[in-house]
């Protein structure tokens, strides 16, 4: 039972990492705006990191879907194997959320919008959205991303090295041993999100 064990603890830490990745992302977007965050109560910083985690929970289950795929087809291929492709992919996905993290953040600093649907009503004017933001500005932004990127990566690319590592080879008898306590878990989140979805309404 240990090699099913050790699969479910790495996908489990898998998606609490990205839980604190979102988190801390929010985070950062509250204290970079922190003149207008002062200005909120406690309840007010509290309701956004508690209802934000349920978007928190529906984004990394959409990340992890692949991943959870690989560590499950590690009960037989290479755990080397397993090792770059899923640094691959998880490199891919934090160098885009956080490019993603700095337009939200300097475009709500320019325009006070945030990166939603309204961004596209600016997206037609590029010599406006261009003229909100200095080069400075730009080439400040864009390294701070290069550099926030990296660290992340390598902070996650550690933690998945460090589990891997306790892979071994298993038998094809542990596939729905891993795949149940999955599929429970995503009808789960379906069901939560779909609750909180109504009770916002």
């Amino acid at each position: 039972m240990k090699p099913i064990k050790n699969r479910l603890l790495l996908g489990f830490h898998y998606f609490l990492m990205w839980i604190g990745y979102f988190i801390a992302a929010r985070a950062f977007f509250l204290i970079y705006h922190y003149p207008q965050t002062k200005q909120l109560v406690f309840y007010e910083i509290f309701h956004t990191f508690y209802h934000g985690l349920y978007l928190d929970i529906s984004a990394t289950g959409f990340i992890a879907i692949i991943p959870f795929f690989l560590i499950l087809f590690s009960v037989f291929l290479p755990k080397k194997s397993i090792s770059i492709a899923l640094k691959a992919y998880t490199y891919f996905f934090v160098f885009i959320l956080t490019l993603l993290l700095f337009i939200d953040v300097s475009i709500y600093n320019a325009w006070g919008i945030r990166v939603d649907s309204t961004i596209f009503n600016y997206i037609n004017t590029p010599k406006i959205m261009l003229a909100s933001i200095s080069i400075v500005q730009l080439i400040f932004s864009v390294a701070l991303w290069l550099l926030f990127s990296i660290l992340i990566s390598k902070l996650f690319g550690y933690i998945i090295s460090k589990k891997i590592e306790k892979l071994q080879k298993g038998t094809l008898f542990e596939i729905p041993l891993f795949l149940v306590p999955n599929c429970f878990f995503n009808t789960s989140n379906q069901r939560r999100m779909a609750n909180h979805t109504y009770q916002s309404e």
